[in-house]
């Protein structure tokens, strides 16, 4: 006589299966999380070295200010904007941009729901917001 699963067999069956395929969607999910954050990373090195690359051609970064508009000095340059919109694209990001005093230093600063505060300035790429007040002389991302 052959011998059949009963119902509750394969009911636990079936429950071990979607354990682990809960488990596995999680971490799935986290290793996207992960390597979207790791390409924002990698695109705000490649901005901080355009803006290097542009200071070094136009000798500033452009006329100083702060805003949102992003769309004078280094903030114009096409592939500066190219950049930073793919930043946005992948994370969401408000950007607000300023140039310092005397066009000698730049930062840009990346608000994300994802990423949380994301700054690039002359010199440091950090997780602390710019300190908007004193922003203009010298533009940095705020130390802590």
């Amino acid at each position: 006589m052959k011998k059949a699963f009963t119902l509750i067999e394969l009911l636990v069956v079936l429950a071990i299966i979607g354990i682990l395929a809960a488990l596995v969607f999680t971490s799935l999910r986290l290793v996207v999380s992960e390597s979207r954050e790791t390409a924002v990373l990698a695109e705000v090195k490649q901005l901080q070295t355009r803006a290097h690359i542009y200071n070094v051609e136009f000798d500033v970064y452009g006329t100083p200010g702060i805003g949102t508009d992003c769309d004078s000095g280094l903030f114009a340059d096409s592939e500066i904007n190219r950049i930073s919109e793919s930043i946005v694209a992948k994370s969401g990001a408000a950007v607000t941009c300023a140039i310092g005093e005397g066009g000698t230093t730049f930062a840009m600063q990346f608000d994300s729901i994802d990423f949380g505060t994301l700054c690039v300035d002359t010199f440091n790429i950090r997780s602390q917001p710019i300190d908007w007040e004193d922003a203009l002389s010298p533009v940095l991302c705020e130390q802590q």
